[in-house]
């Protein structure tokens, strides 16, 4: 009570009333439980989705996600979306988050490839700008990110033994073990001219 008469004294007098004075009088200072700056690092960007939903790498501070680049005229692509989408499944609730950049400009061609099959995570478009700025060589071209958005794998292309290495590679950047092949249902078949 008598901090309290100094302090509205003090103010009466045109000086200040200082934290200490309020903490004198039993006031706790307010706990911070912010959340630290995102660092935009090389692989930060933002892009939309084919139905226009700005999407920002930023959003996924602190987990780990895989970026698949791809187009949908491309025969291996079309072999690596099922993969992916069962990876976005079988692993999201250890904390995997996967996005598919098509690098093509239409959104139209996003949608389509999300739909024909059955894509559940983010699809995005007109992503050839960021494919250039991750070094991607092609397509399909694949990037782990850690928690730490920094590329903690890539592959290149579809490697008929992918699924199995990258359940691996998943499974080391969540700190679990990997799942079983068997669960993960990967189709390492080479697809064929005709599609």
């Amino acid at each position: 009570m008598i901090s309290l008469l100094i302090a509205a004294a003090s103010l009466i007098a045109g000086g200040q009333c200082t934290l200490s004075s309020a903490q004198d009088a039993g006031a706790q200072p307010a706990a911070t439980t912010a959340k630290p700056a995102y660092v935009k690092k090389d692989t930060w960007f933002t892009l939309n989705t084919f139905d226009g939903k700005k999407v920002d790498l930023a959003e996924y501070q602190g987990k780990p996600v895989m970026i698949i680049f791809f187009a949908s005229y491309c025969p291996w692509c079309k072999k690596t979306a099922p993969i992916m989408e069962n990876f976005s499944k079988v692993y999201a609730q250890a904390g995997l988050n996967v996005l598919g950049i098509d690098v093509e400009p239409s959104t139209d061609t996003a949608a389509s490839f999300a739909q024909d099959f059955n894509i559940t995570f983010p699809v995005l478009a007109d992503g050839s700008v960021v494919a250039a700025s991750y070094r991607a060589r092609g397509i399909p071209f694949i990037f782990l990110l850690d928690k730490s958005h920094d590329i903690a794998r890539r592959w290149a292309g579809y490697p008929p033994d992918m699924g199995e290495e990258m359940s691996e590679a998943i499974a080391d950047t969540l700190g679990i073990k990997p799942i079983p092949a068997a669960v993960l249902k990967t189709d390492s078949q080479a697809p064929s001219d005709s599609e």
